[in-house]
């Protein structure tokens, strides 16, 4: 738990000095708060039970009333002012180094059900577990400074008191220990549920569903899937909301029966034996109620920071998971130009928790420059057989080579380049058009986007007419998510618009998933001659199931499972 939460501090203060320093200039201010608010009745009644002069009780009240008011100016500059602006830093920093790790997780990570769980908790408490962790040390400082503070004055008055709302709060903590698992063990059992009902709430927001949605009965299976889904989230309750309640309760009970009830009697008591005048008695009863307080929140930053650690765990897993595909250490660096030669010796490959190969001991010569299709029912293996090509999983057995050397003897990153991709399930984003076709880089000798490039990409898949009679051109933006003037593309227009990002990457090995799924014929026959055209100097490999568009291929390979 501490090295969990050492760790994140460390982190914090890495992005923002500022942000903790503040934290200590807050709680000194609330604990010179506290202070004179103790002092503050204590001389006050006594003031007025001997009959001190009137400018003495304008005197006190002066100092106390400016304490509060200073302490109320630093408090809310700290959080309506300078907090958010270092809270946004120390997110933007959390959140970058995550999304950094994601490109370094194998696909066969998001294979796997219970990594993918770590992963989603990981990713929604980004935005909150920094911001509540330095919540949970401001709290710390806070209480800490103000206890210390009402601990001198009670032992000045009578330390008895602070015994009992000692021994309170240590039954309080006792019970939010023992809670702290129960409810980590809830909130672990509900990640699948939320990310259920985070699925149906996707499908009834995002627009590529609102054609299914009107069209078919997609609604009412949601709608079942919900019920389902609320089933057993109300079983999950069942099961542990009522002794997490249980235990909150008798620590609770036992806590204000010890701190309030038997702490308040027994200063009365002393009073009664005149051991204690009433301003020290009105003083003891504020500070006891105080203490008790900050007892009591104390006793619930322990299993806070408890709580901390094992939703750190998750993060840090995700950070720290290691990859599959390794590289050996003196890997080399390919060029991505020119036409490349690969080979499958003797590849199998199966996904977890299933018994049967989707890859079965493949061997595969593919010469420099050859095109080729694949083709095959669905499930037959072609778009695994791609992604192994692709080095986005490894092989359980076997070796791919490149130009005949190994894929663990070249960098992942210039394997990544060697290829330029149109998946079948491509994606497009909202950003600019220049952005979508942009962002896989460009393998010419400009470093900076090359917005004739850009251009000649578009003309090339014929949709120079359409983006240039556009007002924004190229920095239009694709869908109107985000802008009133973005355009939204129909399926074949998106589907040029990929093949454009891909004629930009310019890679030496060319690999299309159903190229042609979402055009009409004749697009068809256009963009089958466009990849021609572009492969002259470069190795294809054409995945596709109609027969028409792979008729003119140097081989065609049938698969049949695996």
């Amino acid at each position: 738990m501490i090295k969990n939460c050492l760790y994140m501090y460390k982190k914090i203060w890495g992005y923002s000095k500022l942000r903790i320093i503040l934290i200590f200039v807050v709680a000194f201010f609330a604990a010179l708060n506290t202070c004179t608010d103790l002092l503050f009745f204590k001389f006050m009644i006594e003031g007025i039970s001997e009959h001190r002069s009137y400018q003495y009780i304008l005197v006190l009240i002066a100092i106390r009333l400016g304490i509060l008011l200073l302490m109320q100016c630093v408090d809310n500059i700290s959080n309506t002012v300078i907090f958010p602006f270092c809270d946004l830093k120390i997110k933007k920093g959390f959140s970058i180094e995550l999304y950094k790790k994601v490109k370094d997780i194998d696909l066969i990570g998001f294979d796997n059900a219970k990594f993918y769980d770590k992963y989603s908790r990981a990713f929604n408490e980004t935005e909150y577990r920094a911001t509540g962790m330095l919540q949970t040390l401001s709290y710390v400082v806070s209480v800490t400074v103000q206890i210390i503070v009402v601990v001198i004055t009670l032992a000045y008055i009578n330390p008895v008191a602070i015994l009992i709302s000692i021994f309170g709060a240590l039954v309080t903590a006792w019970a939010n220990v023992v809670n702290t698992k129960a409810v980590y063990n809830y909130d672990l059992k509900k990640t699948k549920l939320f990310r259920g009902f985070e699925y149906i709430k996707r499908v009834f927001y995002i627009p590529e569903y609102s054609k299914d949605i009107r069209m078919t009965h997609l609604d009412q299976v949601m709608y079942k899937k919900f019920d389902r889904l609320t089933s057993d989230n109300r079983q999950v309750v069942k099961e542990c909301a009522p002794k997490i309640a249980a235990v909150a309760i008798s620590g609770s009970w036992a806590f204000n029966f010890l701190s309030v009830g038997v702490t308040s009697a027994f200063m009365v008591y002393k009073v009664y034996q005149g051991v204690l005048g009433i301003g020290d008695f009105v003083t003891a009863v504020y500070a006891v109620n105080n203490l008790s307080n900050n007892l009591l929140q104390f006793s619930n930053i322990i299993p806070q920071f408890s709580e901390h650690a094992l939703f750190i765990n998750n993060y840090l897993e995700v950070l720290n998971y290691q990859t599959q595909i390794q590289s050996e250490k003196d890997a080399e660096e390919i060029s991505p130009f020119g036409k490349k030669e690969i080979e499958l010796k003797n590849v199998s490959f199966h996904y977890p928790n299933v018994d049967c190969n989707a890859i079965n001991s493949v061997s595969l010569h593919i010469r420099a420059g050859e095109k080729i299709a694949i083709v095959g029912e669905n499930g037959a293996g072609k778009s695994t057989l791609i992604k192994l090509i692709m080095r986005l999983y490894e092989p359980d057995t076997g070796e791919l080579c490149l130009d005949k050397t190994p894929y663990n003897q070249i960098t992942k990153n210039s394997i990544a380049e060697v290829f330029s991709v149109v998946q079948q399930d491509f994606q497009h984003y909202a950003l600019s058009i220049k952005e979508n076709i942009t962002l896989v880089g460009h393998r010419g000798q400009k470093e900076h986007t090359d917005d004739e490039a850009v251009w000649d990409a578009i003309r090339r898949v014929g949709l120079f007419e359409k983006i240039d009679s556009l007002p924004k051109g190229i920095d239009t933006q694709v869908t109107k998510e985000f802008d009133e003037e973005g355009l939204n593309f129909s399926g074949g227009q998106l589907q040029r618009l990929a093949i454009a990002r891909m004629i930009y990457q310019n890679s030496g090995v060319m690999i299309m998933d159903e190229p042609s799924s979402s055009l009409d014929p004749i697009s068809e026959a256009k963009i089958f001659d466009l990849i021609y055209e572009l492969a002259k100097d470069k190795t294809l490999i054409l995945v596709s199931h109609r027969l028409s568009g792979v008729k003119d291929m140097d081989r065609i390979l049938y698969m049949e499972e695996g």
